[in-house]
């Protein structure tokens, strides 16, 4: 197989490799390279003690040495070879960026002409399954990969000579790439990872470089009306075949664009038209996740019946405006994916009879005053704030003393709920929208999520 000579090439004669972070793609990593090497001596470094003890009970080798705890970085310049996973961050660390290997840059290499790559700060996941849908129902082997929790190395024994692969991107997977796929699709850019990168221009230029590395015949797709974006895609795009899509009024030259309820798709010359009371994924940022799906599903000729049929029946992923159940004559929806606000604020636009809100998590220094400004002015009367950055919003909006909101703070999860069941209306909705990120009390926005839902189902 290709890509495992290329890793072998890239390895052979190192004797210092270093797997950085070894929680999913660390772990397939590990059984790739040790399936080339079976007795090459391993280093394997994470923030995690619990690491060591998890790998002796999986797995019986003994050429390891383990780098645990707050100080697992601290011989990261001594290796020849890391090969890093997405959830590191070496913003404060010296490095050469020669020894950095990554599964999403070395499997562009290989395969990016085979690649559907999909990025955005959100709505990649909903995209990618959407797509992946779509694709499966016309073509015989396609595989769904990458940031959605499928590893790419988890599936090379999967690959034929015919697979498609529709792979969703984070910023961490596209930062190190020095290729680009040749289906290229852009969804957003807004604040998010400063915690991650050095600046939010670092994190901006993680994800053009999706666009970045194509050639002249690749095929360059994007949102026209997101301010980054438009501000700076043009530094970016080098293929000849660029297609972008908007829920603005200027469609001029767009290629799909929303009007009256309905998206147009215009490919070439052939225009066609989508109801959107056909798409059951609620909100306008869906709307244009439909049309990435509709764009790219149209560059390769798939019939419109199919992509008609399966935007149809796609119900979303779980912890994107879920609707998970009505209890106690109140319906509850849980948005656990939202991380910033502008996703917050999307969800407030898609919900309707949102009469109570939890919103908080840990604070990145993300500012939150056009949050606070949106919630203002929404008909959304109980706001309940929790952790870090609820309360910075909490404090906020207190101090402004807005009369028709009934604002609470509270230090768990549990006591949110308690109180959205006390003060929210009969016959209206629960929003659960943090705005912010779950690591500080959860492992992430999944667990976030499901304890949440568990905790409204329990709370009867």
């Amino acid at each position: 197989m290709k890509i495992l000579n290329l890793i072998k090439s890239k390895i052979s004669n190192k004797d210092k490799i270093l797997i950085l972070g070894f929680g999913k793609e660390g772990i397939s990593t590990y059984k790739v390279i040790r399936k080339i090497f079976l007795f090459k001596k391993i280093f394997i470094a994470d923030f995690n003690k619990k690491i060591e003890t998890f790998f002796n009970k999986n797995f019986f080798d003994k050429n390891i040495v383990f780098f645990l705890g707050e100080n697992y970085l601290k011989e990261i310049s001594n290796f020849d070879i890391i090969f890093k996973s997405p959830g590191i961050s070496l913003k404060n660390i010296k490095i050469n960026e020669k020894k950095i290997l990554t599964q999403t840059q070395l499997f562009f290499e290989i395969y990016k002409e085979k690649i559907i790559g999909i990025t955005g700060t959100k709505g990649k996941s909903t995209t990618s399954q959407l797509t992946f849908n779509i694709f499966k129902k016309y073509f015989s082997d396609v595989l769904l990969v990458g940031n959605i929790g499928i590893p790419v190395f988890d599936v090379l024994n999967k690959i034929t000579d015919k697979t498609i692969f529709i792979y969703e991107l984070s910023s961490h997977q596209l930062e190190f790439v020095e290729n680009s796929p040749k289906y290229s699709i852009l969804l957003n850019i807004y604040k998010e990872h400063l915690d991650f990168y050095k600046s939010y221009l670092e994190y901006q230029n993680a994800k053009f470089n999706i666009f970045k590395f194509q050639k002249k015949f690749d095929f360059s797709i994007y949102y026209a009306n997101n301010e980054i974006i438009k501000n700076r895609i043009s530094n970016f795009i080098k293929a000849e075949n660029k297609y972008s899509f908007t829920t603005e009024n200027n469609f001029s030259k767009k290629n799909a664009y929303f009007k009256e309820k309905k998206i147009y798709l215009k490919i070439n010359t052939e225009l066609k038209k989508f109801e959107t009371s056909d798409i059951k994924i609620p909100g306008i940022h869906n709307i244009k996740n439909v049309m990435a799906s509709l764009i790219i599903s149209k560059i390769f000729n798939i019939p419109y019946e199919i992509i008609k049929k399966e935007i149809k029946s796609f119900s979303g992923l779980p912890h994107r405006l879920e609707y998970f159940g009505r209890f106690n004559e109140i319906s509850f929806y849980n948005d656990s994916i939202s991380t910033i606000p502008e996703s917050t604020m999307a969800a407030i636009l898609s919900i309707k009879n949102v009469n109570s809100i939890i919103i908080g998590g840990m604070d990145r220094g993300i500012d939150h005053s056009n949050l606070i400004n949106f919630l203002k002015n929404s008909k959304i009367e109980n706001i309940i704030f929790i952790d870090e950055t609820g309360e910075k919003i909490y404090s906020e909006m207190k101090q402004k003393f807005i009369k028709d909101k009934f604002l609470y703070m509270s230090d768990n999860l549990k006591k949110c709920v308690e109180i959205a069941f006390k003060k929210t209306k009969k016959n209206h909705n629960v929003l659960f929208s943090p705005g912010a990120s779950s690591y500080n009390m959860f492992k992430n926005f999944e667990e976030r999520g499901n304890v949440f839902k568990n905790i409204v189902k329990n709370n009867l």
